[in-house]
């Protein structure tokens, strides 16, 4: 597909949209399972990313809230990745084998608000310096395995969000008002620094991208690097929407 003159009016939410309209049923992820590959399509990824994006509004998340995401790459991440966009919120992936002062550390510097851990073991390192950072208003649980008595008012599972934001609001309205210009996404870099970029910034690198690699319609990637990676990020997931 070519972006062609109407490229720099686009937003990540707005090319999801989009090619779930016209891709609604054709497959743009596996995941394997005990050696069977699982297929989503068009129209279920857009489904389970509006779901959490309903719930992270419920929760209060607004334009510019920066959102962490500490996980191995895996579906969830991508829904929540999304869905953080569609709210016009702001993505930082943090690399799951971070140590948590280091973690707390970006935590602090990007302002977030909400954390987004794959499982016990990324909890752990939050509750260790939530206290240190009071931005920090909610963590989100992807897996609940071994969490099955543990209450805390700041935490909620990934499954209880998207049941909380239920009919709560119009998701494609606000997924619709969300502007190019928008910051979108942090990276940190190699120094350490943290990097902002906007949904214009993106995508501009995913159309040079995908002209430079001479991506087709059918071709099919493998994620190898976590999502905290600026190349698995930018060349890998948005570039895997085109």
């Amino acid at each position: 597909m070519e972006l062609g003159p109407t490229f720099p009016t686009l937003t990540i939410p707005a090319f999801l949209a989009r090619e779930t309209a016209a891709h609604g049923t054709e497959i743009i992820l596996r995941k394997k399972d005990r050696g069977i590959w699982n297929a989503l399509d068009w129209s279920t990824l857009n489904t389970r990313v509006s779901e959490i994006g309903q719930g992270l509004l419920a929760a209060g998340l607004t334009t510019g809230t920066v959102v962490a995401i500490v996980s191995e790459t895996r579906p969830e991440l991508v829904f929540a990745d999304l869905a953080v966009l569609g709210c016009g919120g702001v993505s930082l992936a943090i690399h799951p084998e971070t140590e948590a002062a280091e973690v707390a550390n970006l935590v602090r510097q990007s302002n977030t608000a909400v954390v987004v851990v794959e499982g016990e073991e990324q909890l752990d390192k939050v509750l260790g310096f939530r206290a240190e950072c009071p931005m920090l208003q909610l963590v989100i649980i992807i897996d609940v395995k071994g969490l099955r008595d543990f209450h805390d008012p700041q935490c909620m599972s990934l499954a209880d969000l998207i049941v909380s934001g239920t009919g709560q609001s119009d998701w494609n309205a606000t997924a619709a008002s969300v502007q190019p210009g928008q910051a979108a996404v942090i990276l940190t870099g190699a120094d350490g620094g943290l990097y902002q970029l906007t949904h214009a910034d993106i995508l501009r690198q995913v159309e040079e991208a995908g002209q430079s690699l001479a991506v087709r319609p059918g071709d099919e990637r493998l994620a190898v690097l976590p999502m905290s990676d600026p190349t698995e990020r930018i060349l890998g997931l948005y570039l895997s929407l085109k």
